[in-house]
């Protein structure tokens, strides 16, 4: 068994262990920025996944519409 982590692991756990002492470092202002960031993509997301569950409930009810029209034309 291989317990040895390939450099794509250890570079990214250094990515997010650098990311987590610049939040434990930063001040009020860059607090603030990064919250304000993180929420604006999250903003983004949910607006996004909104937009393609709408898509998806529209195709399933044409679907629905299209299933019960060939049924009542067999």
């Amino acid at each position: 068994m291989n317990l040895k982590k390939n450099p794509t692991e250890k570079d990214d756990i250094q990515e997010q262990w650098e990311s987590v002492m610049q939040i434990a470092n930063a001040s009020t202002e860059q607090l603030e920025l990064y919250r304000t960031q993180t929420l604006v993509k999250l903003d983004t997301s949910i607006r996004m996944l909104v937009k393609t569950l709408r898509t998806v409930k529209n195709l399933l009810i044409a679907l629905l519409i299209f299933v019960v029209i060939i049924a009542l034309l067999v």
